[in-house]
């Protein structure tokens, strides 16, 4: 049976490919992780999956301009940490390893920012990146009976509230496989919702190149929110199982009961309190 992720829309068989997908990503350390059995078959998969070429990729990325930056940021402000910072880790990079992420539109960067809670003002920079110099690999839309698509949507779960682990450790083995090939992937943001898909580029490395692919036509902004705050866990679930009882209790709507219950508390919120 074929089951739909609402928070990236990735469809996952249920077969043999999801059953050793679930088995790898429950082993405890890095380094089994990475030695394991399905790691080898991994490894020899992703030389098969499309890379993209063609014309340069239009893309996003934000950050959270604090009290006492300049403002609006500069370009060198939005881009990837100096060589003097070390950088902290996320999803499919460790701490001190470098990795760019970049979403390819402004809302997949409200999303992402949002989730992370970012502090200061949120600013977003458009960038074109010239694929054909890069060996990207593309992630989305692959079968969903492929051991690839199960285990990025096991990576996918990782650290994602109520879905997956507290915490990186598959996800992050994962990256390390790809980038062994790869200078990049794309692959789905984990923080959509059905009907609010984005898609994530994974630039593994520094990119010294970063200026090169902005345009002085269109400079950093600021992003405005189109939602009002997100609530707790525990007020999420309490209003998704009244939306499931509410249905008759149906079989397979967890994702969406879920999804609507943010949208419905984050409406609540803006009617009762207003934007801020």
């Amino acid at each position: 049976m074929s089951q739909r992720y609402g928070h990236t829309g990735r469809d996952v068989l249920g077969s043999e490919a999801e059953r050793r997908a679930i088995e790898w990503a429950a082993v405890a350390t890095r380094d089994e992780i990475l030695n394991h059995p399905v790691a080898e078959e991994f490894r020899a998969l992703i030389q098969t999956a499309p890379r993209i070429a063609g014309d340069p990729m239009t893309l996003f990325r934000g950050r959270g301009i604090r009290d006492g930056e300049p403002m609006p940021p500069s370009v060198d402000q939005m881009g990837p940490l100096p060589l003097s910072r070390m950088p902290q880790a996320g999803r499919y990079h460790r701490e001190g390893e470098r990795a760019l992420y970049l979403a390819d539109s402004a809302e997949g960067v409200r999303r992402e920012m949002e989730a992370w809670f970012t502090v200061g003002a949120p600013y977003v920079i458009r960038v074109t990146v010239p694929v054909t110099s890069l060996r990207i690999a593309d992630f989305c839309g692959l079968p969903a009976d492929h051991l690839l698509t199960a285990a990025f949507a096991r990576a996918e779960l990782c650290n994602v509230p109520g879905r997956g682990p507290a915490n990186y450790v598959f996800s992050q083995a994962v990256g390390t496989l790809v980038a062994e090939s790869f200078d990049g992937m794309r692959i789905p943001g984990v923080r959509g919702e059905p009907g609010a898909h984005y898609t994530n580029l994974v630039l593994f490395g520094h990119r010294a190149e970063w200026p090169s692919w902005t345009d002085p036509a269109n400079p950093p902004h600021r992003l405005g929110s189109a939602t009002g705050p997100v609530a707790g866990h525990e007020e999420i679930a309490v209003a998704a199982y009244y939306l499931w009882e509410k249905e008759g209790r149906p079989h397979g709507r967890a994702d969406a009961h879920w999804f609507q219950a943010i949208h419905e508390l984050r409406a609540s919120s803006w009617r009762t309190s207003g934007p801020t």
